[in-house]
């Protein structure tokens, strides 16, 4: 990272205050941002949430099934197929 802030140098002194102001807190958002991310992931692997992704998806499959078959009587819908 050598000599990549020396055209802060060239600038108004003022200016080169509110850059360095704005370049840190570009950086500080963007460190919140990925720990706010590892705090969701960790959330939701602690409620498990994809397994109740999975149930309701499940249950969602199973009655759509079912008002498939009781429109349809003809309809021949395997739910053993689903992985």
């Amino acid at each position: 990272m050598r000599n990549r802030f020396l055209w802060l140098k060239e600038m108004n002194p003022l200016l080169t205050v509110f850059s360095i102001l704005g370049i840190a807190l570009a950086i500080f958002s963007i460190c919140i941002l990925i720990l706010i991310d590892y705090l969701r992931q960790q959330l939701f692997r602690l409620i498990k949430i994809h397994i109740l992704c999975q149930k309701i998806s499940d249950f969602l499959v199973r009655k759509v099934n079912y008002l498939i078959a009781k429109l349809s009587p003809t309809a021949d819908i395997d739910n053993n197929n689903r992985k």
